[in-house]
């Protein structure tokens, strides 16, 4: 036998049934927004193309000052010295082209007129493209490196040094 349900109370109060309530959700757009996320790296990825090109600029400047003051040498250049330059030349051109495409995706890709959320299917390209700017940075920053102790080194392969290279230390042993 089923149990029967409670009769109700005898003062005229009335039952009130409390239905269980929906809990709202975060909206969800969908395609109808543009990712916080997408601006960010596109941004910084031209940043990076700005730094690699103010970079290349004092380079070169600092290259024609030497020039101009007689402090760099003729040197002959061999094969392996020149695909250092023609591979280190390749990754300075990438970046701004990583960034310049990254930028034209995100205008391509984001409506700012629509609600905004954080990430959406789009990052994904958009973070592939500035981890390949970084990357393209760290190869030309690690052979400019390379190019800097590879010039001094001497003709044995040891790398030279002077004695104002060597820091000087003076001990001073006395007794209290």
């Amino acid at each position: 036998m089923a149990p029967e349900p409670p009769e109700p109370p005898d003062d005229g109060d009335e039952i009130l049934e409390i239905y269980p309530v929906e809990v709202p959700l975060a909206p969800w757009y969908g395609d109808a927004a543009w990712a916080l996320l997408n601006l960010v790296l596109s941004v910084a990825g031209a940043i990076l193309a700005l730094m690699m090109g103010i970079r290349v600029l004092m380079k070169k400047r600092r290259e024609r000052e030497d020039y101009e003051e007689g402090l760099q040498q003729d040197e002959v250049e061999d094969e392996d010295s020149e695909k250092r330059k023609r591979g280190r030349l390749i990754f300075i051109f990438a970046i701004p082209i990583l960034a310049i495409v990254a930028i034209i995706l995100f205008i391509l890709t984001q409506d700012m007129r629509l609600p905004m959320i954080l990430v959406d299917w789009w990052t994904l390209a958009h973070v592939i493209l500035f981890v390949a700017g970084i990357i393209c940075y760290i190869f030309a920053y690690k052979r400019e490196k390379d190019d800097e102790e590879s010039d001094d080194e001497g003709l044995d392969g040891k790398i030279q040094s002077t004695t104002k290279d060597i820091p000087r230390r003076r001990v001073i042993l006395g007794n209290k």
